[in-house]
């Protein structure tokens, strides 16, 4: 499963086996990998939703379900500019 853009700055990420997760121009991008929420996002966004939108306030029960909705909005936001960058 993975998710493969063109060489338009996009990246490319294989879930099958090893997670491996590299930008346009082949690099690993492993600064990415140390957080386990980012990449559990990362990895549903691309796969639950592809090209397509996901309210927000659906997953906060599933990424945060401990935290209140104002904290974990925070958090997803927080998550979203990392993987933005």
């Amino acid at each position: 499963m993975g998710l493969v853009e063109d060489e338009t700055g996009m990246i490319r990420l294989r879930t099958f086996s090893v997670l491996d997760l590299r930008d346009s121009q082949g690099r690993e991008i492993g600064s990415l990998l140390t957080r386990s929420k980012r990449v559990a996002l990362l990895v549903y966004l691309a796969v639950e939703k592809p090209g397509g939108f996901c309210r927000r306030d659906s997953l906060f029960p599933l990424f945060w379900p401990d935290l209140e909705a104002s904290r974990a909005r925070h958090a997803l936001n927080q998550a979203l500019h990392v993987l933005r960058n």
